[in-house]
């Protein structure tokens, strides 16, 4: 092994100590709340433990899954295979989150295999449809991949915190501060034909860019309505 290799192997291990140890403050004490007239299906798929794909915006990665303490069904979240993926990977094993490695550049093929044997366990699938390099906020077709390949119905899912910070990173990566809300919706559900041609995969895909978009900006609105005011700002 090159000391180079050695270096960033070790620098991987103490970021993903540290990682998992602020996400462990940050993951038990958030506080979800649930909003919007269109989460109801959501909420109802939830309740009989029905198994989903979810798609979200990278940005919100740190927030997604805190959604799902106390769900009977598990959570598999498609991570890059680059070492901010092995970060992030390390950093949630430990509260029972499967992580997927691979992205739309790298490894995807391995990391699709990996999601729909995840399924096939009993776990919903998430991704980040505009990961992991972006362009921030234009969705890639995986997530409408997943929902073909799976038959399991796909759920836009957008999240905002009351308190957090907003990082200079290409996707403007958000992280929740320890015990504040965490504002959750959910749209219509996306339902892919296992014979679905590219024409209406692209068609799904669009319409996916477009409600996550709009639910990002209505749950937004929502943090900032909380009776007092965010101490953070996202440009929409």
């Amino acid at each position: 092994m090159s000391e180079r290799k050695a270096t960033a192997r070790g620098r991987v291990a103490v970021l993903g100590y540290a990682a998992r140890l602020l996400y462990g403050v940050v993951y038990k004490s958030l506080r979800p709340v649930i909003v919007g007239d269109s989460s109801h299906e959501l909420l109802d798929a939830f309740e009989k433990n029905e198994r989903v794909v979810v798609a979200f915006w990278h940005a919100q990665l740190g927030m997604i899954q805190a959604g799902y303490r106390g769900r009977a069904v598990g959570i598999c979240i498609q991570v890059s295979r680059h070492g901010d993926g092995e970060i992030i990977a390390r950093a949630t094993r430990a509260y029972g989150i499967r992580a997927a490695r691979g992205s739309a550049s790298r490894g995807g093929v391995a990391s699709a295999r990996e999601m729909v044997e995840a399924y096939r366990e009993g776990f919903d699938l998430a991704i980040a449809v505009d990961g992991p390099r972006g362009p921030r906020r234009q969705a890639k077709p995986g997530a409408i991949r997943l929902a073909q390949v799976t038959g399991a119905r796909l759920f836009p899912v957008a999240c905002s915190p009351r308190q957090g910070h907003v990082f200079k990173s290409w996707d403007r990566f958000v992280l929740p501060l320890p015990f504040t809300r965490v504002y959750y919706t959910g749209g219509a559900p996306l339902v892919v034909a296992r014979e679905a041609d590219e024409a209406t995969v692209e068609r799904a895909r669009e319409r996916l860019e477009e409600d996550l978009t709009r639910l990002s900006a209505e749950v937004e609105r929502w943090a900032r309505s909380d009776g007092r005011a965010c101490t953070f700002s996202t440009d929409c």
